[in-house]
This record gives structure tokens, sequence and C-alpha cells, in this order.
């Protein structure tokens, strides 16, 4: 993904695999899809309209996936 220097963004980053072409670095998870801008008040908007939601859904599916942990 981009990155433009002032922009609110949140993202989604896997764990280093020394293994895969990565290499002993951490990555945005789903590259692109692991993106989400949070400029626009309310929404987390992504490079994939159909991967764009609210705010708010954003923060529900981060709060189910910590939770499974």
């Amino acid at each position: 993904p981009e990155f433009v220097i002032g922009e609110k963004i949140f993202v989604f980053v896997a764990d280093k695999e020394p293994d895969s072409i990565f290499g002993d670095n951490y990555y945005i998870a789903g590259l692109e899809q692991g993106k989400f801008n949070l400029d626009e008040e309310g929404k987390a908007i992504n490079k994939d309209p159909n991967k764009s939601l609210t705010l708010e859904s954003l923060i529900g599916i981060i709060n189910r996936i910590h939770s499974d942990e």
C-alpha cells in the first residue's frame, strides 16, 4: 500500500515470517486490503470499495479478533 504524510490510517500488521519474501520484517497483512484510511469522519475506507466500512464496524472486528485470542 501507499502512504501519504499526514493521512490518518489503521493498518493490520502481520508478524515476521523469516521464510517468506518479506524476510525478517513486519508487513501489512493483506497488503492493500490491510490498510484503512480514517480521514473521513466515521468511515474506514479501503482501496477496495467492497472492503470499506464504518469506523464502528472496524472497531467491532478488532474487538472480536482480540477477544478470540
